[in-house]
């Protein structure tokens, strides 16, 4: 329906400021949502193109979920050996929301570093691999060990090519070595489960109030991820937006409103 507005009204600005406001109104009651939104803008290098920026920030989106779904795996394979993708909605979101923001990222910037894309795609891919599982648990394996070769296959090629990307603030690759670094102590004193949270907060830096509750217990971001997806989708199918208002609406658009915005209805004027 939002694309078939779009198409047919002359000057779509005040649609989709409208449609930005009704986006943003889904987390006004997702604090954890709040607070990952400002990590993104902590964690990356801005640059004053504005969808450029958007751009990245839809990027790096990406990269929590997409670690939260790797040490998820490796926390279940090596505690259960257990293989198979659980195909519920509560394992799978990590999945659809990394590919969401990895959509929207190339969507605002069609330049966006391919290698840096495919990085992510293909480390969650093997997450997924029954077969790279297969690998590691079918010879005898401490669940630690299974769990430590997981992430080194997995997590720390990942945050080597972050970092090396200079695209963000937080140095990924070292501060995941020195979190390993200090195994000895972390497995005397915590279960896999008591360190998979660790090793989320200390490599991403992420709020503590975000661990130990998973980051794909984050649903209201999957829904905010689609409307972005239809607000970008809208603005193809307008006849005319002002290069002002799709500049505000590019910035607005992975910040955190300070206070709750008002709903609208097609009906508005």
């Amino acid at each position: 329906m939002f694309l078939l507005v779009a198409g047919l009204i002359g000057k779509a600005d005040g649609l989709l400021t409208r449609m930005l406001a009704s986006a943003r109104n889904l987390l006004v009651s997702a604090p954890r949502t709040f607070q990952l939104l400002r990590w993104v803008h902590q964690s990356v290098h801005s640059v004053r193109d504005v969808r450029l920026n958007t751009a990245r920030l839809a990027f790096s989106l990406s990269v929590p979920l997409a670690f939260d779904h790797i040490i998820e795996r490796a926390y279940k394979i090596a505690s259960t050996r257990d293989m198979k993708v659980d195909s519920n909605y509560e394992v799978t979101h990590p999945d659809r929301a990394v590919t969401t923001a990895l959509e929207l990222t190339l969507e605002l910037d069609r330049d966006f570093n391919p290698s840096l894309l495919h990085s992510v795609q293909d480390v969650c891919s093997l997450a997924n691999d029954p077969t790279f599982a297969a690998t590691l648990t079918s010879v005898p394996r401490k669940p630690q060990e299974i769990f430590e070769i997981f992430l080194e296959n997995t997590m720390m090629p990942l945050c080597e090519k972050l970092t090396a990307s200079r695209y963000f603030s937080v140095d990924f690759f070292q501060t995941a070595l020195r979190f390993y670094h200090l195994r000895p102590t972390l497995n005397a004193a915590r279960g896999l489960q008591d360190q998979s949270y660790n090793l989320l907060t200390t490599i991403l830096r992420l709020p503590q109030e975000l661990c130990p509750m998973r980051l794909r217990e984050l649903a209201p971001l999957q829904a905010y991820l689609n409307a972005c997806q239809l607000i970008l989708s809208s603005r193809k199918a307008a006849t005319s937006v002002s290069r002002a208002t799709w500049d505000d609406l590019c910035a607005k658009l992975f910040t955190a409103p300070d206070e709750p915005f008002t709903a609208f209805s097609i009906n508005e004027d």
